[in-house]
């Protein structure tokens, strides 16, 4: 579990620094969204599928939001030893942005 969540966390830093840019044009009228926590629960079944049915992702925060994930293996079927790998999109909710400038601001 502490792998989903060293791999999940690396996912979240590079989305959020992707948007940074983005931050800088948001208006003043906006809030910045300081904090926003990701849970990934659940454990991958060998010979099953890995997705939204033995994985549960969870975003908690003001102003964020869960988008989606995709599991980014390729493979058919999970296989025993696999590290699962994940990309999760969060989303900033109406009148919300992402105030973040570097990726060192994530933890």
């Amino acid at each position: 579990m502490e792998i989903i969540k060293k791999i999940t966390l690396l996912t979240l830093t590079l989305v959020l620094v992707g948007t940074a840019t983005l931050c800088a044009q948001a208006k003043t009228s906006k809030k910045a969204i300081k904090s926003c926590s990701i849970t990934v629960d659940g454990l991958p079944i060998v010979g099953e599928i890995l997705g939204e049915d033995s994985l549960d992702v969870t975003v908690s925060g003001t102003g964020c939001t869960l988008d989606h994930f995709d599991e980014e293996n390729e493979l058919f079927a999970w296989e025993g030893g696999e590290t699962p790998e994940l990309t999760i999109y969060v989303s900033a909710k109406s009148g919300y942005y992402f105030a973040i400038t570097k990726a060192s601001q994530i933890k």
